[in-house]
């Protein structure tokens, strides 16, 4: 009650010491204290929402605190099995490291992370075209007597179709028997099987976790596996835009969201055009697929699922007149073989590329090596971040943004490379051992690690058998949701939402609260119904608690 009370003063006093201030800034001495009192207000209203979390957090702290005193109990009796022993063990750990853990933070802080607005590798969404005119790419093809009539912006609609175009493009060796089913029947939107009985077993888990994601996305109209056949059966949907979806445009994507996501890293100076809609010397109109100006160097790429042939000669004489020089025009293919696509490269002046090599041919153009790691830094938090922090403490989700990255990767390296399934305890273990090997950096944890693991679990991102996700550090792992890292982190910061909506529906409301979200997390804040799917689960757990309880 007395903090409380204390905080209300300090709320007024910020409101009205603002006010002031403003009203001998702005010349009105009204408007000033209206401005004023307004921002002092909402500050104040900030403080008050922050405390309030961070008292239910610490509530939720000491009713954890109270369990573990009973399994203590039960444990001194010699009532609990070795495996619950190790899982108590962490849990003692990890509430003991809750403790000291900002002090430490505090003490390692010596880099700052680089700005937000640089990273642009997040493939739930592609960066928005509506808010910055690439204006020196258009000037550029100005000069070159070529008009830019329109060009693709962002659509709410880009999050689900960039992840499955991530998903396509990194898993095709194994999906491609699926998908290639599922090509064949989508323009009479009939049913259709897929025989995985000679398949492995990353080639079952990839192509049934696809299926089960294109029926939850519904771009399936049905879809079941029969696990003791090794069948599957599936009813493509009857769309265009699904259907130019998978007959190409996924490949466009998956290359787009590779390229951003390697200039954005290593803080290249671009811009971009999506399906530029261009009007030519001649006055013919003609559409590119993706072109970039990189540090006043232009690039071209377009990419074919098929059907090349009928179109590499255009695109030879259209080089020329964009003034691109061959070695920055470059043509992605599916699937065509290395030699195949370097005699046609020689042929036409363009770069023959496959869904395999090209990201390490224009990183190699673009003098960047790919086996270079950015320098790992531990950001520094303002103090309003820090409670923001200490929220996903106590939910034992800290986001750890210097180690996150380098986590994800090494989970998808042992999950392409280790026998499934595989006990999750083992799992982490290995992503300990290799993160802690290849960073040198001895202030990493396993405790630091298992929040990590929370998020992701609480993500849905470890799957079963039955490509269902599991929620417990005791279960085996057969595969997981995603092998792509950036799909993965997005899914961990889906968790971090959680945390702040299952105190506060309305948390996300405030602009000023989804900024503050990012710059803590060091992440990107997903579209408006990944929130709102967020909080309508939320609001199904609590009346399903509820009914219960009557």
């Amino acid at each position: 009650m007395h903090k409380k009370f204390v905080d209300g003063i300090w709320s007024s006093v910020l409101a009205l010491g603002i006010g002031t201030v403003t009203s001998l800034i702005i010349p009105s001495f009204k408007t000033g204290v209206l401005v004023g009192v307004t921002a002092g207000t909402t500050a104040g209203v900030s403080i008050l929402r922050v405390r309030m979390i961070i008292e239910q957090q610490n509530q939720q702290l000491a009713q954890h605190f109270r369990s573990l005193e009973v399994q203590l109990q039960q444990a001194s009796q010699g009532d609990i099995s070795a495996e619950n022993w190790q899982i108590l063990q962490e849990q003692l750990q990890q509430l003991k490291e809750q403790v000291q853990g900002e002090k430490t933070r505090d003490r390692n802080s010596q880099d700052t992370a680089p700005p937000l607005t640089n990273l642009t590798d997040n493939p739930r969404l592609i960066p928005s075209f509506d808010t910055q005119i690439p204006q020196e790419i258009i000037d550029w093809l100005e000069a070159q007597n070529i008009t830019v009539k329109t060009y693709r912006k962002a659509d709410p609609k880009d999050s689900i179709f960039n992840e499955i175009a991530l998903i396509l493009g990194n898993k095709y060796n194994t999906v491609v028997t699926f998908y290639e089913q599922l090509k064949r029947n989508l323009s009479n939107g009939t049913n259709f099987r897929v025989n995985l009985k000679s398949k492995s077993q990353q080639e079952i888990s990839d192509s049934t976790s696809l299926g089960y994601k294109l029926k939850n996305y519904t771009f399936l109209a049905n879809y079941r596996y029969d696990r003791r056949n090794r069948m599957i059966y599936a009813t493509p949907q009857s769309l265009g835009q699904i259907n130019n979806f998978f007959t190409g445009e996924w490949l466009e994507r998956f290359v787009f969201l590779k390229v951003i996501t390697l200039l954005s890293q290593t803080q290249k100076d671009y811009q971009f055009l999506v399906n530029p809609q261009i009007i030519l010397p001649n006055g013919d109109d003609f559409e590119l697929d993706l072109f970039f100006l990189v540090e006043n160097t232009p690039l071209w790429i377009e990419c074919k699922t098929g059907d090349f042939q009928a179109h590499i000669a255009k695109y030879s004489e259209i080089r020329k007149t964009l003034n691109v020089a061959p070695k920055y025009s470059f043509m992605v293919i599916l699937n065509i073989p290395e030699a195949q696509a370097m005699d046609v490269s020689k042929i036409y002046g363009i770069r023959i590329l496959n869904q395999n090599n090209f990201l390490e041919v224009i990183a190699e153009t673009l003098d960047i090596d790919l086996n270079s790691k950015l320098k790992s830094v531990t950001p520094q938090y303002s103090q309003t971040e820090k409670q923001l922090i200490s929220i996903l403490n106590k939910a034992q989700m800290r986001p750890l943004p210097e180690y996150r990255k380098e986590v994800l990767t090494r989970l998808v390296d042992i999950f392409q490379s280790s026998t499934l399934p595989i006990n999750l305890f083992e799992v982490k273990n290995l992503v300990f051992e290799r993160v802690k090997t290849l960073s040198g950096d001895k202030t990493f944890s396993k405790t630091k690690l298992q929040d990590i693991f929370n998020a992701l679990l609480r993500g849905c991102c470890f799957l079963n058998e039955e490509n269902h996700p599991i929620f417990s550090m005791k279960q085996l792992v057969y595969s997981l949701v995603s092998q792509d890292i950036e799909v993965l982190e997005q899914h961990c910061i889906e968790s971090y939402i959680y945390v702040f909506l299952s105190l506060d529906l309305n948390y996300f409301e405030s602009p000023d609260n989804i900024t503050l979200f990012e710059q803590t997390v060091r992440g990107t804040f997903p579209h408006a119904e990944v929130i709102q799917g967020v909080q309508e689960k939320i609001i199904q757990q609590r009346e399903t608690v509820t009914g219960e309880e009557e």
